[in-house]
């Protein structure tokens, strides 16, 4: 039996997958509290703060940023401690309440989506026809000025309906292509 080279690996040395030391090193980089990076939104520290002080944060941001890992046990209230990360870390939920006792962001259930204002698209400054197999309008892409396009199609009642549903995209130009 043929194994890979990680397997051979895994032989030699045990199953290491679960040690604090390989948890660690599936944090990205840019996850972690840098000297130079974001600071814990937690207990405001980063690894780059001196030593000694009580001020560091050797932790990080889950990948999906709904959790922060915080190493500072007096900002953990109520929370577990988790051994199985080096070193040790508080889970802080993102947003609603958290266990420690704050809520640091805003409930993503309750909060209601930004409204949408409906602006001005500008003034049209040309239009451009598709054509269908037949020679009949199909649909029109509107261009605006500052420059956008929006497309149209014929409502069958001499105006035009801003929505592409149902509609069949053609190439520009399709009859003098035929």
């Amino acid at each position: 039996m043929r194994f890979g080279a990680f397997s051979r690996i895994a032989m030699h040395f045990g199953d290491f997958t679960n040690t604090a030391a390989a948890q660690r090193n599936m944090v990205a980089t840019q996850q972690r509290f840098r000297k130079y990076g974001e600071h814990c939104p937690i207990c405001e520290g980063h690894a780059g703060l001196k030593q000694g002080r009580g001020e560091r944060c050797a932790g990080y941001m889950s990948d999906d940023s709904e959790y922060v890992y915080c190493t500072r046990e007096e900002f953990a209230g109520a929370l577990e401690r988790n051994e199985k990360t080096q070193p040790a870390t508080f889970c802080h939920k993102m947003h609603g309440p958290c266990n420690c006792g704050t809520q640091h962001g805003p409930d993503l259930k309750i909060v209601p989506p930004p409204s949408m204002k409906k602006s001005d698209p500008g003034r049209i400054v040309n239009e451009y026809n598709y054509y269908d197999e037949r020679g009949r309008v199909a649909y029109q892409s509107v261009r605006y000025e500052p420059k956008d396009f929006k497309q149209r199609q014929p409502d069958g009642k001499g105006g035009w309906s801003w929505t592409m549903k149902g509609v069949t995209l053609v190439p520009y130009r399709l009859p003098e292509l035929l």
